[in-house]
């Protein structure tokens, strides 16, 4: 049986994901530092098929890390994925007023715990004689948002990072790769008054939010196929990161604005 290991299994699109790897016969290790929304998750996933495990881990916690890993390891467990999925996400601090905690919290789960947990799997995975790593980066690493330096510098970090692993590992038969998702349907953005909630639907070309069983699929793709793929970032974002200007500027320099219009 092949085995995957996601952080940040609680949240939407590592649920999502676990999902997609369950229903296609994996065993999943789920890691998450919040125990509580882990339980959820694991009852949530029962349906599914397949067999998931959830493991409380903070992965910013070198300790924590190790030990998660070693327990899968001592299962006898020939790891062949793993998805980065843990991320603080949202966390609005002007540059000129971030507090050195807030950008420690920031890069510690998000690219530290990358770091960590690649690092701990591919050590299973050269063992195994292979595997594939996908880390979840965003749209962020490539467009600037005012009062999210720390978030848009590590999911920089990730992306370069992504790089970086691909080619020490490639010797070894590990595939690393990125899916950098944007507007996507969270529990985050769920909460967003409804207004707020279809402004920024609007920003993507497509015209609404992606879901996260969308970006799960990318990051299936990527685990089980795409055997000659490595060293990739790819974006799942509805065509915003090809938009070149606000989308509020394009509707309101177009006719067509506010119409209805058949595809050509």
């Amino acid at each position: 049986m092949r085995v995957a290991a996601i952080t940040g299994a609680a949240g939407a699109i590592g649920k999502a994901v676990a999902q997609a790897l369950l229903r296609q016969g994996w065993r999943v290790y789920l890691l998450d530092r919040d125990s509580a929304a882990l339980g959820k998750a694991l009852s949530g996933l029962a349906q599914a098929g397949g067999e998931a495990v959830a493991i409380a881990c903070d992965v910013s916690s070198s300790k924590e890390v190790e030990e998660a890993f070693e327990r899968i390891e001592k299962n006898g467990e020939a790891l062949a994925g793993l998805v980065n999925s843990a991320a603080v996400v949202n966390l609005h601090s002007h540059l000129l007023e971030m507090k050195e905690a807030e950008w420690d919290r920031v890069m510690d789960t998000n690219l530290k715990g990358t770091f960590l947990c690649s690092q701990a799997a591919a050590r299973i995975m050269v063992k195994a004689g292979g595997g594939s790593i996908v880390n979840l980066g965003s749209v962020s690493s490539r467009r600037a948002h005012r009062e999210q330096a720390a978030y848009d510098a590590a999911k920089g970090g990730v992306e370069a990072l992504t790089r970086a692993m691909a080619l020490d590992l490639a010797p070894y038969g590990i595939r690393v790769n990125a899916v950098l998702p944007a507007v996507i349907a969270t529990e985050t953005m769920i909460q967003h008054s409804p207004a707020e909630f279809a402004r920024k639907e609007r920003l993507a070309p497509l015209g609404r939010y992606g879901r996260p069983e969308e970006v799960a699929e990318v990051c299936e793709f990527l685990i089980c196929r795409g055997s000659f793929i490595t060293g990739q970032c790819l974006i799942v974002d509805g065509g915003l990161d090809a938009q070149l200007r606000p989308l509020e500027l394009e509707y309101l320099e177009s006719p067509r604005f506010g119409k209805e219009t058949a595809a050509p």
